[in-house]
């Protein structure tokens, strides 16, 4: 069964628009907040129907407490939604790092999945080999290291996406973070990246990553692939092992 939509509603993409100008977004800014691609968004600017799954991503980008405005949503009190109840709630982790901690694994790795997922959609268009840096918009080039840009074709992403999915299900159903790949430190480290700015509007004090930082940086992945260090092929975190068990 496709997803539900909100009918075709020009007032509605209007004011979408002028949102948008108000908070000084670009179309591009917009998009990735609300993890859609740019084109979608303009047709949303258009007045074109909106899929209801896609709602949520549009109200959070736009401050919006729900789709055409009325009450400013205040993104500090989003996390509230946030719980046990939660899909892919880390309870092992919560009880040692904090409530702070297993909110930043739920919110970031769902944005990630969101991201990942619309640089999927448009590699699939593309010619085979294509990869993330050639996109207009990608999710995932700022994110992941520099060094291996040109590698991060459709298959490489659909790894990366099985990566954060699985690391989803073990937080589920085992409340802990079992990590065997690179692949799943970067993903990690991706997590916070993309929870970064939220967990400061919801006035989380520094620290809140640090459950991450244990994981990726006892492994010295900034070291390394987050620095002007070139990593040789004989090296165990070169692109080519990323995904060794």
């Amino acid at each position: 069964m496709p997803p539900r939509t909100t009918p075709s509603n020009k007032a509605l993409g209007d004011a979408i628009k002028a949102r948008r100008l108000e908070l000084g977004l670009t179309i591009e800014d917009a998009a990735f907040r609300a993890g859609v691609g740019t084109k979608t968004w303009v047709r949303y600017e258009s007045g074109s129907a909106i899929r209801t799954d896609k709602v949520h991503g549009i109200c959070k980008a736009l401050r919006w407490a729900a789709l055409g405005g009325g009450d400013e949503a205040r993104t500090e009190t989003y996390d509230l939604n946030i719980d046990e109840k939660s899909l892919a709630w880390p309870d092992e982790m919560c009880k040692c790092y904090g409530r702070a901690a297993a909110v930043s694994f739920v919110a970031g790795s769902e944005i990630l999945l969101d991201y990942t997922t619309a640089d999927l959609e448009q590699l699939a268009s593309m010619p085979h080999g294509s990869h993330v840096g050639e996109l207009g918009v990608s999710w995932l080039k700022d994110l992941l290291p520099q060094q291996f840009l040109t590698r991060y074709d459709y298959e490489f992403v659909y790894a990366f996406k099985c990566s954060v999915c699985r690391l989803r299900e073990s937080a589920e159903h085992t409340g802990r973070i079992h990590v065997h790949t690179t692949t799943d430190l970067l993903a990690i480290r991706s997590m916070c990246e993309c929870a970064g700015i939220l967990m400061g509007e919801w006035g989380y004090e520094p620290g809140w990553d640090d459950w991450a930082k244990d994981l990726y940086m006892e492994a010295d992945v900034d070291y390394y692939l987050y620095s002007d260090e070139y990593v040789p092929r004989s090296h165990s975190l070169h692109f080519d092992w990323w995904n060794e068990w």
